[in-house]
């Protein structure tokens, strides 16, 4: 018979009951839900899921070898939107390629890790988690910057995923993993059981398990009272477009989250990739544009950050022939930022295909702690010693200085 082996610790993590010891104080403030003013600042995460190509989302097509290897999936010398006169954007990225050229978003190539490792569960982890060897695993980067940053006794909604997925271990604290609020959300505070009878006595667990449902009850109720937007901008209908309209309208409510955490998956493209990959690509600059649009139209895109991340790249060289054709897993890609006060333009040197490691993958020139780690202590005023699995050199990829948040 399968005997589950969940550790206690790991019981009251996912329980939302475990904060820095047993103690009977609450692990959630019980008031959480004040309005957020200007000034309160945020990030949001998309997760481009399955490994990013970032080869053809900015695209080499000055580079004759990238030309060479990809005989069908490349992007012709004069296909997509010109960046200069050695990179072109993918042809369904054309709000994205504007943007860029206004200074309106950041583009960081060769983005990877060290060791690296091509499996999508442990490269998601590594990234998820800040590093290879971090000391407790339970936790995830953003976890402990919530932890360090805004406390114990925060609002349960300070991390919170969007979409129609569980929450991923990006977002595991030390009061366990975030709310999710999905596409069909409507609020399960009518439907909670009440567990007000089950006993009067001062057991710790009890006490914390009646607490954490209150709790739920409540991050339900807020969630529910989001309304939806009233826009005059042309939202896509559904998919990433959906749960990015979720977050505009969570944002405009003022609710006070920090950290949200969006997946759009598919990126795995070892066959079809040309076809796959620009559907991808037309949801992302569609979905990307709305937001961003949203956001300019009520003053709110200078307190919002927008990182997308991917968990590696795609090979160098295409495999399969003609319409067939896709890439394996490789090992660099590349990140956006836009909003806040990033810096707009291309970081790092050309993607070298000459030199290629011994699987046909060309060499990353940024470790992703780097970007995260900038964004933390930039973006939000964060310590970064003891988020990552060691001292991280951060990048310049904001204007400004550091502010406490």
């Amino acid at each position: 018979m399968f005997e589950s082996k969940i550790s206690r610790r790991r019981f009251l993590q996912n329980s939302g009951l475990l904060a820095g010891g047993l103690a009977a104080s609450p692990a959630w403030s019980m008031a959480p839900f004040e309005r957020t003013e200007k000034g309160y600042r945020r990030l949001v995460v998309i997760e481009l899921h399955g490994g990013n190509d970032g080869l053809n989302f900015m695209a080499p097509t000055g580079d004759d070898i990238y030309h060479k290897v990809r005989p069908y999936l490349s992007i012709g010398a004069k296909g997509g939107h010109k960046l200069d006169d050695h990179y072109r954007w993918h042809p369904s990225l054309p709000h994205l390629a504007r943007r860029f050229a206004d200074g309106g978003c950041c583009a960081i190539q060769g983005v990877g890790t060290r060791p690296r490792n091509l499996s999508h569960f442990r490269s998601r982890d590594v990234w998820y988690m800040g590093g290879h060897t971090i000391p407790d695993k339970e936790l995830s980067w953003l976890g402990r910057l919530a932890d360090q940053q805004w406390g114990l006794e925060r609002s349960p909604v300070t991390l919170l995923t969007v979409g129609p997925n569980l929450s991923p271990r990006a977002m595991q604290s030390a009061l366990g993993r975030s709310f999710c609020y999905g596409r069909n959300f409507k609020g399960t505070a009518a439907n909670a059981p009440s567990l007000k009878g089950l006993s009067p006595k001062t057991h710790v667990l009890l006490k914390r398990l009646n607490h954490s449902t209150s709790i739920a009850r409540q991050a339900s109720q807020a969630l529910a009272s989001i309304p939806a937007l009233d826009t005059s901008i042309e939202w896509p209908g559904q998919g990433l477009g959906a749960d990015l309209s979720r977050v505009a309208a969570a944002i405009d409510h003022g609710l006070p989250t920090r950290a949200f955490w969006i997946t759009q998956g598919g990126y795995d493209t070892h066959s079809y990739q040309g076809e796959d990959q620009a559907t991808l690509m037309r949801e992302l600059d569609t979905a990307l544009h709305a937001f961003v649009s949203e956001l300019e139209s009520r003053d709110l895109l200078k307190d919002t950050l927008i990182m997308t991340m991917s968990e590696f790249g795609r090979r160098v060289a295409e495999n399969g022939v003609r319409k067939g054709a896709g890439t394996d897993h490789g090992v660099a890609s590349m990140q956006l930022l836009l909003g806040g006060d990033m810096k707009g333009g291309l970081i790092g040197p050309h993607p070298d295909l000459a030199n290629l490691d011994e699987d046909g993958n060309f060499q990353h020139t940024f470790d992703f702690k780097q970007v995260n780690a900038s964004v933390a202590s930039h973006w939000f005023g964060a310590q970064t010693k003891d988020l990552f699995d060691g001292p991280v050199q951060g990048l310049p990829l904001f204007s400004k200085g550091p502010t406490k948040q």
